[in-house]
């Protein structure tokens, strides 16, 4: 990340804000992904929330929030290498029906929330330092 501002310091203008979304690959979703298509997660390099912290501040930003993003959502998980395959479809409807039922449930459970084990995101919130 800090590579970027690096190359192009004028990217983020004084005082403006940056929104980062990146894949919690650091949790259970990155072990699935890694037994569904080994060649995606091998793109990805996993972080937890600290270290995306971490990686903004590094980068001269000041972080205002950087949290875990619901509790789960499996249709994250990348099996586009399967498109041709006869299991497609049935592990892409599987990855929704199961996501749903979590997202209703956390409508209605408050033990159902963000966490590094299982949630599907990781968001971080940062500006760039006023001089």
């Amino acid at each position: 990340m800090g590579k970027k501002y690096e190359a192009d310091p004028d990217y983020l203008l004084t005082c403006r804000r940056i929104i980062t979304v990146i894949p919690n690959l650091a949790g259970v979703l990155g072990s699935l992904q890694k037994a569904l298509d080994r060649s995606v997660y091998d793109v990805h390099v996993p972080l937890d929330r600290l270290r995306v912290a971490g990686a903004h501040r590094e980068a001269g930003l000041e972080v205002i929030r950087c949290d875990y993003f619901l509790f789960a959502n499996f249709c994250v998980l990348n099996v586009e290498n399967w498109r041709h395959g006869a299991a497609y479809k049935s592990v892409v409807r599987l990855c929704y029906w199961i996501s749903k039922v979590f997202w209703l449930a956390e409508e209605f459970l408050p033990l159902f929330k963000p966490n590094p084990w299982s949630s599907p995101y990781i968001n971080c919130v940062a500006r760039k330092l006023c001089a």
